[in-house]
């Protein structure tokens, strides 16, 4: 079986795979160019519109010396690979456990983020907001130091605990900034004020990959 081949259009939208024939012919007729030789991927030379694309499914296969990869759309597998274990098992895996999420990530200022199993809590909410606010205090930049979760309104001021009123901020600037409106705090610095605001607004958008993954995962 040919794997299929990725596809993109101009605006790096990913559309359905397709057979290796069709990517051929479109990179003759000089429609697409190569995008990425691992996997194998193509690009197009015009953007797609309204492109409904079929759910596709990441299923393993683990065994004792290798574990099997496999996408499948429509109960047809459109990718395999094997991945080979550095060392060999001297037993055989009988459950492989993986912690599913599924996350709204088009939310409003005004909504939570939630799971599958409710709101997020603690290790869930503080891994989001580092990978949103980019691992670093916001207001003052400082990288690969302890980081706590800020109130960007104070709650004692009326601020909720929604993730769009939540931010990260060094020890030093959480205690600087206290319980000021951040108004009040940034006055100095609009800029930073107006990209914090903006940004507080933003869903993350890699959340997306967590809600268009299917993982289903099969004993040895």
């Amino acid at each position: 079986m040919s794997n299929y081949v990725f596809v993109l259009d101009a605006n790096k939208t990913p559309l359905q795979p397709t057979h290796p024939s069709v990517a051929r012919k479109l990179l003759k007729q000089r429609k697409a160019s190569v995008f990425r030789r691992y996997p194998f991927t193509i690009i197009l030379k015009e953007v797609k519109l309204n492109v409904v694309s079929q759910p596709i499914e990441l299923k393993l296969d683990p065994g004792s010396k290798t574990t099997g990869v496999a996408l499948v759309s429509n109960n047809q597998v459109i990718w395999g690979a094997e991945l080979k274990h550095r060392g060999h098992f001297s037993y055989q895996l009988s459950v492989i456990s993986y912690q599913l999420l599924t996350i709204n990530y088009l939310f409003t200022g005004n909504c939570s983020l939630v799971t599958e199993r409710g709101e997020l809590q603690g290790y869930e909410i503080r891994e989001y907001l580092l990978e949103k606010w980019g691992r670093n205090c916001v207001y003052c930049g400082k990288k690969d130091v302890p980081l706590e979760i800020e109130h960007i309104k104070p709650k004692s001021l009326g601020g909720s605990n929604r993730i769009s009123n939540l931010t990260l901020a060094c020890k030093g600037c959480n205690q600087k900034k206290g319980s000021q409106l951040i108004d009040h705090f940034l006055s100095d610095q609009p800029q930073l004020l107006q990209q914090i605001k903006t940004q507080a607004k933003q869903p993350l958008k890699d959340a997306t990959a967590v809600n268009t993954t299917r993982w289903q995962l099969f004993n040895s």
